[in-house]
């Protein structure tokens, strides 16, 4: 029982005398193993009566779900899941003959380095924004990395019918969601006609003739007026609206709904080449939302490669979901983190707070709160070479004053 309040008083120390916070005592309790030997995973702590259900990868990381059972000929063996695919069985620790497969780890946490889609599933039916995780924000490794297959993306060269920017786009994503649809209210003269200034052809006048290929956006129609199939709208070539007799009372077709426009869904890049980069130089301009763009080559397939998901927490609110992670979106998080000047390990929050003691540099301190509770710009933190706990400004007038695993500036702006 004593140890139980020492315990206890000592979680209320190390997380600011308000109880303990659940990312805090689920480092606390959980614990990690990385794979360090390729070994067979089974289904029973017995060796020799037990079923191989996989072998178990170098660098693959393990959730300990018992504790180590030790047999009489020196042979260590933990129950546990492999985080990969979720897989739980029995793995060797420690072989008869001293060989170590495993050896322990800390909780695999990563921060975002751009925002990032969390989502429900990736599932192609089930691709629901859980919500967006923010650049900088820290979140813990559930279950993966997993390998998922992506839908091609359909490519399109197209000019830009505001501006005549011409360049390639995407019509659907690896998803299967759509960034641009076929535009249903836009016509394309087929035979030479006249923009009238009223609905009737018989009541109004001849303002201008529309050539063949010129497209007409409408705004209103098509209506059946006298046999006639009218409808009003805008040319895109010069944005003069009028009426215009799509097909006559014989069946003449004068202009038809278009099959080579596109209305964008969804603000995306308009790139120079078939291939989508991140490089800006690439890029010819943005399109938004609602703008209209013509067809000049039918659409092609982009093969997109397989993408690395992982299942995650946000540590900010415990919200689970999956997300895409790659160099380019994640990075690798610890809440270690290294002193690069001589810094004050304060009391409190403030600058004005007694100072404990000075951190030399190259020491080290761990934090101690969860990485998106801090006040203002400093953070609480341990520190390892005596346990004084207490409070650092992680940042001076000019520059950074600690090395974080992550990101410097972004580790506690969540």
């Amino acid at each position: 029982r004593d140890h139980i309040q020492v315990l206890c008083w000592y979680w209320r120390v190390m997380d600011g005398g308000d109880g303990i916070s659940r990312h805090r005592f689920m480092s606390l309790v959980q614990r990690y193993m990385v794979v360090l030997k390729a070994i067979a995973v089974t289904d029973d702590v017995d060796v020799a009566r037990s079923r191989a259900l996989r072998k178990a990868k170098v660098d693959e990381i393990m959730e300990v779900l018992e504790a180590p059972n030790d047999s009489n000929d020196g042979l260590v063996r933990i129950r546990g899941r492999l985080l990969t695919d979720s897989l739980v069985g029995w793995i060797t620790f420690r072989g008869c003959q001293g060989t170590f497969f495993l050896k322990e780890t800390g909780k695999p946490q990563y921060q975002c380095k751009q925002d990032t889609e969390l989502v429900k599933s990736f599932a192609c039916d089930a691709l629901e924004t859980v919500r967006i995780l923010r650049e900088g924000e820290v979140f813990e490794v559930l279950e993966g990395p997993k390998t998922v297959e992506c839908l091609p993306v359909k490519r399109v060269h197209g000019k830009a019918c505001s501006d005549g920017a011409v360049g390639w786009f995407s019509i659907t994503d690896e998803k299967g969601g759509t960034l641009a649809e076929l535009e249903t209210k836009t016509y394309e003269c087929v035979s030479v006609s006249a923009l009238t200034d009223g609905r009737s052809p018989f009541e109004s006048s001849v303002f201008r003739t529309v050539e063949v290929g010129e497209v007409l956006e409408v705004l209103e129609g098509p209506l059946e007026i006298a046999g006639l199939t009218r409808i009003r709208g805008r040319l895109l070539k010069d944005g003069v609206e009028g009426w215009l007799t799509a097909r006559d009372s014989f069946g003449t077709t004068y202009a038809s709904v278009s099959t080579r426009h596109y209305r964008i869904a969804r603000k995306m890049p308009l790139h120079t080449g078939f291939e989508t980069t991140t490089d800006d130089s690439s890029c010819v301009r943005t399109l938004v939302e609602g703008e209209l763009l013509q067809v000049l080559e039918p659409a092609r397939d982009k093969r997109v490669p397989p993408s690395t998901c992982l299942r995650v927490a946000a540590v900010v609110d415990g919200l689970i979901g999956w997300i895409r992670a790659g160099s380019e979106n994640v990075e690798k998080w610890s809440s270690a983190c290294t002193c690069l000047e001589t810094s004050p390990l304060l009391h409190g929050p403030s600058a004005s707070a007694v100072v404990l003691r000075e951190l030399e540099p190259s020491e080290t301190v761990d934090l101690l709160s969860n990485p998106h509770e801090t006040i203002g710009e400093f953070a609480r933190v341990c520190a390892r070479k005596d346990g004084i706990i207490g409070w650092v400004a992680i940042q001076n007038d000019k520059s950074c004053r600690f090395r974080f695993s992550g990101r410097l500036h972004l580790c506690f702006c969540v």
